[in-house]
C-alpha cells in the first residue's frame, strides 16, 4: 500500500479514538484531553501528509499537486482545534460551548472528506468527499444555542442542498456524455457534446455557491457570523480551499476539452466576487461579517488565476496562496477570539487596542496586510503570482480590474 494512502487511515483511526475517549473519559478531564490530543495528532498529521508524498491504490489517487492541499486542510483542523479550546473550557464570544467530543469527531469528519475529495478519480467518490467535507459543517456551525447559529445553519443547510441538487445533476450529464464515471475516460469525450457542456455548467455552479462566489455567495454573511469563531475559520479557509481543489481537479480531468467555452464565465464571475467582495467589506460592523466579504473578495482573485485554460503557474501559485490565506485568517481570528472574553467580537471592540495590548495590535495589523498583499508579508508573495497567472492566460484587462480591486481592499483592511 503506497504510502500516501495512510494519513487518511490515521485520521479515521483518530476519529475512532476520540469516539472512545468521549465515551470513557472522565467528565473534569475531557474537554482538554480531546481538543489538546486531536490538535497535537493533526499537526503531527499535516507533517506526516507532507513527507508522504503521492501515491495511487486502485482509483484512490493522491496526486502530487493535491499534496499541499491535504496540508491546507490539516493545518486548519489543527488551528481551529486550538482556537475553540477557550469557549469549550472558559466560554468565550457569546455563550460556553459544549459537548468537545462531537464537535471535533465532526472537524475531523470533514478534513478526512476532504482527504477524500483530492484522491478521487470518479465522479462518485468526488460527490462523496465533497458532501462528506460539507455535512459536518451545516452542524458546527449552529453550535452556538441561539437564535443567530439556527439560523446560520439553515441557511446553510438550504443552500447547500441546492448546491449538492446540482451537483449531482451535473454528474449525471457527465455520465450521459461519456457513458461513465471515470475521470481519465471522460477527458475524451468529444467537445461537440451538449450534455459534457450542461453537466459541466452545473457542477461549476455548485461549486460557485460551496466557494461563496458571487453571486452564490448570499449564505457566506450571515453563516460566518452565526457560527463559532473556530468553525468560521475552517469554512473560510479550508472548505474554501477544499472548493478549490476540485474545481481544479474538475478542470483539469473530466471536464478539460470544454474548459476553453468556460473562459468568459470564469472571468465575468472573478470580477464580480471582487467587486460585491470589496464594496461589502465597506460598511460592515461586525468582524466575521467582515471577514465573509473579504473571503469573497479573495475568492475573486483566485478565480482570476484560474480562468479559462490556466496555464502551468495557476495551480501551484493557488495552492501557496491558499495557504497563505489560511495562516492570515486563523491569525486575524486568534486576536479577535483573545479580546471576545473582554470585549464584542465587532469592529469598533478594536478602538485603541494599540495602546492596552501592542502584541494582538501588531498581529492584527500583519493579518490585515497579508490579506491586503503588502509586501514584504506573505500576502504579497501569495497574491502576486495569481496576476502572473492570469497574465499567462491572457486576461491583461482583468488583471488591471483586480489590480485596482486591490487598492479598494487595501482601504478596508487599512480602515480595521
Amino acid at each position: 500500500m503506497p504510502l500516501a494512502i495512510y494519513p487518511d487511515i490515521l485520521l479515521f483511526a483518530w476519529i475512532v479514538v476520540v469516539l472512545f475517549i468521549d465515551l470513557f473519559a472522565p467528565a473534569q478531564r475531557k474537554t482538554g484531553l480531546i481538543l489538546n490530543l486531536s490538535a497535537l495528532f493533526m499537526f503531527g498529521l499535516s507533517i506526516f501528509t507532507i513527507c508522504a508524498g503521492h501515491g495511487k491504490l486502485g482509483n484512490y489517487d493522491v496526486r502530487e499537486w493535491t499534496v499541499a492541499f491535504r496540508f491546507i486542510f490539516d493545518l486548519c483542523a489543527m488551528l481551529s482545534l486550538l482556537l475553540v479550546r477557550p469557549a469549550f473550557k472558559h466560554g468565550a464570544g457569546r455563550q460556553t460551548l459544549e459537548e468537545p467530543g462531537v464537535f471535533v469527531i465532526l472537524l475531523l469528519t470533514s478534513t478526512l472528506g476532504m482527504h477524500v475529495l483530492g484522491s478521487s478519480s470518479e465522479l462518485i467518490t468526488f460527490f462523496l468527499g465533497l458532501e462528506m467535507a460539507t455535512l459536518p459543517l451545516y452542524a458546527l456551525s449552529t453550535w452556538h444555542r441561539d437564535n443567530i447559529g439556527a439560523e446560520a445553519g439553515l441557511k446553510y443547510l438550504l443552500i447547500g442542498a441546492l448546491s449538492t441538487a446540482l451537483l449531482l445533476f451535473g454528474c449525471s450529464f457527465l455520465y450521459g456524455a461519456g457513458g461513465t464515471l471515470r475521470f481519465d475516460y471522460l477527458m475524451s469525450t468529444p467537445t461537440n457534446n451538449g450534455f459534457m457542456h450542461l453537466g459541466t455548467l452545473f457542477i461549476i455552479c455548485a461549486l460557485m455557491f460551496k466557494l461563496s462566489v458571487a453571486p452564490f455567495h448570499m449564505w457566506a454573511p450571515d453563516v460566518y457570523a452565526g457560527a463559532p469563531s473556530a468553525v468560521t475559520a475552517f469554512i473560510a479557509s479550508a472548505s474554501k480551499a477544499a472548493g478549490v481543489m476540485a474545481l481544479i481537479m474538475l478542470l483539469i480531468y473530466p471536464c478539460r476539452n470544454v474548459l476553453a467555452d468556460m473562459d468568459q464565465t470564469f472571468v465575468l464571475l472573478a470580477a464580480i466576487s471582487m467587486l460585491v467582495g470589496n464594496f461589502g467589506a465597506l460598511k460592515q460592523t461586525s468582524f466575521n461579517r467582515f471577514m465573509a466579504y473579504s473571503s469573497i473578495a479573495q475568492i475573486g482573485f483566485v478565480m482570476m488565476a484560474l480562468s479559462g485554460e490556466f496555464g502551468k503557474l495557476a495551480v501551484p501559485t493557488v495552492a501557496f496562496y491558499m495557504i497563505v490565506y489560511a495562516i492570515s485568517n486563523y491569525l486575524a481570528f486568534f486576536v479577535m477570539q483573545c479580546l471576545a472574553e473582554k470585549r464584542a467580537e465587532a469592529m469598533p471592540s478594536l478602538r485603541g487596542l494599540s495602546q492596552q495590548s501592542p502584541l494582538l495590535a501588531l498581529c492584527m495589523t500583519i493579518a490585515m496586510f497579508s490579506l491586503a498583499g503588502i509586501p514584504p508579508l506573505a500576502g504579497f508573495l501569495g497574491k502576486l503570482p495569481l496576476f502572473f497567472a492570469a497574465a499567462e492566460g491572457g486576461h491583461y484587462v482583468l488583471v488591471l480590474f483586480a489590480a485596482l480591486n486591490a487598492v479598494i481592499a487595501l482601504y478596508y483592511y487599512m480602515i480595521v
